[in-house]
């Protein structure tokens, strides 16, 4: 943080040299295109871009386009989300050395899971899962879900955009110095909401939440899906169903861009409601995406998990024919100890 404030107090001379040149950013995907678009808010002459269109979700098997290459092409700058997020990108990277590239991952502590399944953590694994052991460990791309590390995703952003475009610096830094202090104020929120909760154990459709999870101290237990939009087997659901009636778990947790049959086949099963968590991955083209998903994603749990189970007549076995169709004020987070400021 001390390294940003003075890189602010370098470059806000420069603001006096206003330009009208056009400066063409492409970010990556939604989470990274609605973060870079809070830090170049109101800067002359950027022409702010998303490769993948908002629509398109997680970039695990996107494709490049003919458009996107063209897009890449006029580029002045790229923003990553790094963590393993782009893989279609790095051979066109490689081959592209001059363009200025920004991974907004850097410096960010990672979650490691299994190579195995890159969305499935290790760290509970179900029955039929440990006849696989753990595969090399690689890092869970999804960390812009915990607000402290996404603040310093937003001035990794900012500090890259005034590196590479000095003129335009005092708008980016002076930007995200805002955004992150709005971050702080959501942090605290996101706190107060999710205090005192009586349950703290979630099931999710893939393994998107566990940086949410750890800075708001909750437990992924299990993810439904091994990758989105696989649908589990019917042994897999026999062994969820388990799981929520042993915990007493009172919701599953499906996410708007994927089907939730799997969840509401779990919940005919154990009686468990179905709620959405959004990962934040697809959305709206306004400044406030983020902070209102979040805001949307905690409330969700608060009512999910304080609602009582209805009362059950004993379960049936799950069998093939059930499967789906295909300045902060907060008290101290000890898991955050390493963005201390």
């Amino acid at each position: 943080m001390r390294h940003f404030s003075a890189l602010l107090l370098v470059v806000t001379a420069l603001s006096a040299r206003a330009t009208t040149s056009s400066f063409t950013i492409v970010a990556s995907f939604y989470p990274v295109y609605i973060a870079t678009k809070n830090v170049t808010r109101d800067a002359p002459g950027v022409d702010l871009r998303s490769l993948a269109p908002p629509t398109t979700g997680c970039l695990h098997d996107y494709q490049l386009t003919p458009a996107d290459i063209l897009l890449l092409e006029r580029a002045d700058v790229l923003v990553l989300n790094g963590a393993g997020m782009e893989p279609m990108l790095a051979s066109w990277i490689k081959q592209h050395p001059h363009l200025p590239v920004i991974d907004s991952s850097e410096g960010i502590p990672l979650i490691m899971q299994s190579s195995l399944h890159a969305h499935l953590t290790c760290h509970h694994p179900l029955p039929h899962e440990q006849e696989h052991p753990c595969h090399h460990p690689v890092p869970n791309p999804h960390y812009w879900l915990s607000v402290t590390r996404h603040m310093r995703q937003v001035e990794n952003i900012a500090m890259g955009l005034a590196a590479a475009d000095p003129l335009r610096a005092a708008y980016y830094l002076t930007n995200a110095a805002s955004y992150v202090a709005t971050l702080r104020h959501l942090r605290c929120e996101l706190r107060r909401i999710l205090a005192d909760l009586p349950q703290r154990e979630l099931i999710t459709m893939h393994d998107a939440f566990p940086y949410f999870a750890q800075e708001f101290g909750f437990t992924i237990i299990a993810v439904i899906q091994s990758e989105p939009g696989q649908a589990p087997s019917a042994r897999r659901l026999a062994e969820l169903a388990q799981l929520i009636r042993a915990k007493g778990l009172r919701a599953i947790f499906a996410e708007p861009q994927y089907s939730d049959a799997p969840a509401r086949t779990l919940a005919r099963e154990t009686g468990a409601a179905v709620a959405m968590l959004d990962p934040i991955v697809t959305g709206p083209d306004d400044l406030d995406a983020y902070c209102a998903a979040m805001r949307r994603n905690a409330q969700t749990l608060r009512t999910s998990l304080t609602t009582p189970l209805p009362a059950l007549s004993p379960p049936p076995h799950i069998s093939k024919s059930l499967s789906p169709n295909p300045a902060d004020t907060c008290a101290a987070d000890p898991t955050n100890a390493c963005f201390a400021k």
